[in-house]
């Protein structure tokens, strides 16, 4: 299977590109006031300076941020690009797991110490019916008040961390 997302993939470049990631982080107002604006770079960085409040931070964030889309896209990319599928939305908020483990079926991904309250793992099962070797889904993980936290931390300008207390 060959698919081509464009000349600069894995990376992203263009300020429409580097909107469509945000969807885990962005609200839907945010969402529809980028396509009202035909995608315009400007919208991009209100979302960052607006979660930062400060120039440097905002730049940090991104700077991160798309480093994890850039290596999801190189490592989870199936039919979609790496930051669509469940591992790519997992390592763009939680970024890399503490520990991994693989079998033929499935990846679990730990993040955290076993020990702490935070702890958290995923887990993703591969899609055998897929064209791609690399499609795995994410198996619903009921600790939902995590992953609103991340989000929550992200949106006000902090990089994500099990470790946070």
């Amino acid at each position: 299977m060959i698919i081509n997302y464009g000349n600069s993939f894995p990376f992203v470049k263009k300020a429409k590109n580097m909107f469509f990631p945000l969807e885990y982080l962005a609200s839907k107002k945010e969402f529809e006031d980028f396509n009202k604006n035909n995608y315009k770079k400007e919208i991009v960085d209100k979302f960052w300076l607006q979660a930062t409040g400060n120039l440097e931070r905002a730049k940090e964030l991104i700077r991160i941020y798309y480093t994890r889309v850039f290596w999801s896209n190189l490592y989870f990319s199936t039919y979609k690009e790496g930051w669509k599928t469940d591992r790519g939305m997992v390592y763009l908020i939680y970024g890399i797991p503490t520990k991994v483990l693989k079998s033929e079926l499935y990846e679990k991904w730990f993040y955290g110490e076993s020990y702490s309250s935070k702890y958290m793992n995923f887990t993703f099962k591969k899609n055998e019916k897929s064209i791609s070797n690399n499609d795995y889904n994410l198996i619903p993980n009921p600790k939902k008040e995590n992953w609103l936290e991340a989000i929550d931390t992200w949106r006000n300008g902090r990089i994500f961390s099990i470790d946070l207390k």
